[in-house]
């Protein structure tokens, strides 16, 4: 009896001297905290233990394919926890995957996630941290609920066909689902845009369980949206890691114009259920639609959340022009203004290209030449300064018979 009651004495001094935050309503999967389009996010602080603090939110997702971007500020940040503090995304068939980093900053990390797929659900969000004493205000927020919580109309879900595509418009993300495989073959379809200058566009898809063989039964294929039957495949991931509890698929591609893709992943084995995660990074991002800005005051402003835009000018009886602003961040940093522009019948050398001003003076030129496949044109400048300053961007089309169809991105903002 003195034992019980001793113990019981302890337990409310522990209660009493512990803040109350660390016995939060949802450390259990049962009372998870419910975000809807109404109540999107929620914020906390978690105290770090060596056997695994935690938290959980659910999503009743409608399995429409509409994204659902999870996005988790955490402060401090990953240079304090390291890879302890974090976010785990669970579906109805288990594991999908972990948030990645977004930004990270010397005092904050973001780490994000996209939900997208065909399978509904309950989906549980685990927030963890193993820092041993360490308490981490977090905030988690999730985007697209009005939609993605809601019954989907008769149809196909969003990603289940190829014209109807998932799309990407974030330059790095990961984005998780699952596919129940058929043997004619079952498929999700993203949309990437690339922003060509040789970069590099990574994508690795993580899956789990690993497909019975490695015959290539779970993997993804890459299509150029600018070509049409077998010419439209540019590649197919590689296997890259196996073991008995996941499998990596992964390629890069490295081109020196923007293209439009298509990411098909597939399960061809038939009667398995993967739980994926899609690692894109180096993608062109958001990207702007330049339609009315053919003087100078109508510019549009290229920046580091949308540092892309595409858009036709001409033909005319006289030169068209697209006109566009960008600030320079300065600090000796190197950014690469690089323009595309489809070829076509009437455009010939010396006719497009775009012009690079500072204030009213010309800071560079950028004449689009003929890449070695033939069907595009190239131009890129890259400039330095040591403090910040802003440029005009002054795209033009000589042809007097032929549109130019151009795509312009400002790589290092």
């Amino acid at each position: 009896m003195r034992c019980l009651i001793r113990l019981s004495v302890i337990l409310l001094l522990v209660v009493a001297i512990v803040p109350a935050t660390v016995f939060a309503a949802n450390d259990t999967t049962d009372t998870a905290i419910l975000l809807t389009a109404e109540n999107p996010s929620h914020a906390d602080r978690l105290f770090g233990d060596t056997g695994g603090a935690v938290r959980f939110y659910r999503i009743d997702y409608a399995g429409n394919g509409r994204p659902v971007k999870i996005d988790l500020t955490a402060i401090p940040g990953r240079d304090t926890s390291g890879p302890a503090f974090g976010f785990k995304l669970y579906g109805p068939n288990g594991l999908v995957g972990e948030a990645s980093i977004e930004n990270n900053e010397s005092d904050r990390t973001r780490y994000s996630m996209t939900l997208s797929g065909a399978t509904a659900g309950p989906y549980l969000i685990q927030v963890y941290n193993y820092t041993d004493g360490i308490a981490i205000d977090f905030d988690i927020q999730a985007n697209g609920l009005a939609e993605a919580t809601a019954q989907p109309p008769s149809g196909e879900p969003i990603g289940s066909t190829p014209d109807e595509p998932v799309q990407i418009t974030q330059s790095s993300v990961s984005i998780g689902g699952s596919i129940v495989g058929e043997s004619d073959g079952k498929a999700q379809y993203f949309s990437v845009d690339y922003p060509g200058g040789s970069s590099s566009m990574t994508m690795d898809l993580k899956y789990s369980p690993p497909s019975t063989f490695e015959n290539g039964a779970v993997g993804f294929n890459l299509y150029d949206l600018s070509k049409t039957g077998d010419q439209s495949l540019v590649a197919r991931g590689a296997e890259t890691q196996r073991d008995g509890a996941q499998a990596t698929v992964s390629y890069t591609l490295v081109e020196n114009a923007f293209g439009s893709y298509l990411l098909q992943v597939f399960n061809y084995q038939s009667g398995l259920t993967v739980n994926y995660v899609l690692n894109v990074s180096g993608a062109a991002g958001q990207i702007l639609q330049a339609t009315d800005n053919t003087v100078p005051e109508k510019a549009l402003v290229l920046s580091a959340s949308a540092a892309g835009a595409r858009g036709s000018i001409g033909p005319g009886s006289d030169a068209t022009f697209s006109y566009f602003l960008v600030r320079h961040p300065g600090g000796d940093r190197g950014i690469n203004v690089r323009l595309t522009v489809d070829q076509a019948e009437g455009i010939v050398d010396n006719q497009v290209g775009f012009n690079l001003y500072e204030g009213a003076d010309l800071a560079g030129q950028g004449m689009a030449a003929l890449n070695d496949s033939g069907d595009k044109r190239i131009a890129n400048i890259t400039v330095f300064e040591s403090s910040e300053v802003t440029f005009g961007i002054q795209v033009f089309n000589y042809s007097t018979t032929a549109p130019a169809r151009f795509f312009l991105y400002v790589a290092g903002l």
